[in-house]
């Protein structure tokens, strides 16, 4: 008797051979067996006849096999210079020091700059009984857009000689104005249409301004440097006061000594001394020394540093969280507004001027944008890794940090008006994004009702203000403390209180709003997911204006509120 057994996906075939008495099978029948199953693709005769002639008995042997489709390879392009993912990405030399130049790419006419291997289509497969199966075909990719690059066939060369890099998606030869040594006097001040690549430093009382980046082997010196883009100076800045560096993208450099540096983006550096630093983005002081020293450092998105002063306890500032570009603005914006209204002022009321009308609303709107995306701000860290001496003060959003001297591997955050410390990473993810409405905000042009939501759960808090926020002017705090300390200074004209809270649960917290004569008045409405009868008899026992169970439904609360509110306009 000859079995023939088939893998559950067709890939295999396994023959067991248990002859009968006197029954002879030979390779003949085998195969005839497999025909009868349908078997026909990948047979190995060989085993086939070992069988046979090794008179292999009772166990089952594979004699045929499927192939696999192999699927086919995407298109890919390999790069033949530093891209720009790359380049975000400095470099630590062996003595700890930073490189930030060694990814600039200076090309010459007739570069290869890229090559594009096509995507495969792959190779059929089939199983033993000879069914096809189709391999995934290799995705293509788009060609790239070039600008200053010639394409030939599936190979990109630079049609001249510049700085290539990538932006958006688009291969660029930048026009590069190269210096092949010191910019001074001999050479004069710069002011060009492209980037400036200097191969010595830029010497003092010389001026250099770019339409794209300065890109510096050596150092700058008593110099003012401007850029377009971004700013890399391979040694540092050693000014003596009155450098000015300013950039409308990043900044990287080994040290600032002594500068004033301005840029719309990121600073990377080893280390900072006695500078006024000023960065929308983040400013961040890594590497073999890896410190701040002496000055001012302001960065909207942040500062991570080594060490932050020294043992001499140099005066040192530290300012994350508030942009000072949108200050600026709003700064002005006020300034107009006030100018708009003393011109206002001057007619009747009835006979404003149309454009200075808009005007009016215009500079209005603009001032609560700008309102709106300071309180939109994420809360932006301070991380100090390995020191920070007496002498340096700390502020987040405005607010001043207390004493934190000698400490080390810790963060500081602004979180609802409050510094908090903790060890580097240990803040939730619900702690560092935005901050639901801070308590502390002033709303510009609006006339909506305040209601006041009181929840240790910061979750619950941004639904509520998902919820609300159209229809009202929306607080959060997380404690009945908070709640206190806010309504100290600010009326509202609702609060939703949460039963479940640490310290004090919402009943003790309504008690002590009912015992203060200017909160005693201040209609409650009860959040809670509680089932307890008792505990909800509790809450009721002190005639809430309402009471919602978790979880809320939005259209239910609103018509909750509604019905305690009716028609109620906003407190001062």
């Amino acid at each position: 008797m000859i079995e023939v057994r088939v893998s559950e996906n067709g890939m295999l075939a396994e023959v067991g051979i248990y002859p009968e008495e006197g029954e002879k099978i030979d390779v003949a029948a085998i195969r005839e067996a497999l025909q009868l199953e349908g078997i026909q693709a990948g047979i190995e005769g060989s085993v086939i006849e070992s069988m046979v002639k090794n008179e292999i008995y009772g166990q089952f042997m594979t004699v045929a096999k499927g192939k696999e489709a192999v699927n086919g390879t995407d298109g890919r392009y390999d790069y033949h210079f530093v891209t720009e993912e790359e380049n975000k990405i400095p470099r630590i030399r062996e003595d700890g020091s930073v490189d930030y130049t060694k990814a600039i790419t200076n090309v010459n006419e007739g570069d290869l700059l890229v090559e594009y291997h096509p995507h495969t289509a792959g190779s059929y497969g089939y199983n033993v009984f000879a069914t096809m199966a189709a391999p995934v075909k290799g995705v293509e990719l788009p060609p790239l857009l070039c600008k200053g690059v010639r394409k030939e066939e599936n190979k990109y060369f630079a049609e001249k000689n510049g700085y290539v890099t990538m932006q958006d998606k688009t291969i660029v030869i930048m026009d590069v104005l190269d210096i092949n040594g010191d910019v001074d006097q001999t050479v004069g001040d710069l002011d060009f249409n492209g980037d400036i690549r200097v191969h010595g430093s830029i010497l003092s009382g010389m001026s250099v301004k770019a339409q794209g980046s300065v890109i510096v082997d050596g150092v700058i010196e008593n110099a003012k440097v401007m850029a377009h883009k971004d700013i890399l100076v391979g040694k540092g800045i050693h000014g003596q006061g009155e450098t000015v560096i300013q950039a409308e993208g990043n900044l990287s450099a080994n040290f600032i000594d002594h500068a004033m540096v301005s840029v719309d983006g990121d600073i990377n550096l080893n280390y900072a001394v006695s500078s006024i630093i000023v960065a929308e983005g983040k400013v961040t002081a890594k590497g073999k020394h890896g410190s701040i020293v002496g000055g001012k450092v302001i960065a909207t998105a942040g500062i991570e540093a080594e060490r932050y002063g020294n043992d001499a306890e140099i005066p040192t500032k530290i300012y994350v969280g508030v942009s000072q570009k949108k200050q600026k603005q709003l700064h002005s914006c006020k300034k107009k507004l006030k100018e708009l209204e003393e011109q206002i002022a001057g007619f009747k009321s009835n006979n404003v001027p149309e454009l200075i009308s808009r005007m009016l609303t215009d500079v209005k709107a603009e001032i609560w944008e700008l309102e709106n995306q300071r309180r939109g701000e994420k809360s932006s860290p301070i991380i100090i890794h390995s020191a920070i001496y007496p002498g340096v003060k700390c502020y987040l959003n405005d607010v001043e940090a207390f004493d934190i001297s000698g400490r080390s591997g810790i963060e500081l955050r602004n979180i609802n008006s409050r510094v908090v410390c903790k060890r580097i990473g240990r803040f939730s993810e619900a702690e560092v994004e935005e901050v639901v409405t801070p308590v502390n905000a002033e709303i510009v042009a609006q006339n909506k009702p305040r209601v006041l939501a009181i929840d240790d759960d910061v979750r619950m808090l941004r639904t509520i203000n998902e919820m609300l926020k159209n229809d009202y002017y929306v607080s959060v705090t997380k404690s009945g403390q908070e709640a206190r300390n806010f309504l100290a200074h600010k009326k509202v004209d609702l609060i939703l209180l949460d039963y479940m809270m640490p310290y004090e649960n919402g009943v003790e917290v309504l008690k002590s709003l009912r015992a203060n004569k200017d909160t005693n008045k201040i209609p409650v409405i009860f959040l809670t997911g509680l089932d307890d009868k008792k505990k909800i008899l509790e809450c009721l026992s002190l005639k809430p204006a309402g009471y919602v169970v978790k979880p809320v439904e939005s259209q239910k609360l609103l018509r909750k509120i509604k019905a305690v509110l009716g028609g109620a306009e906003q407190k001062q």
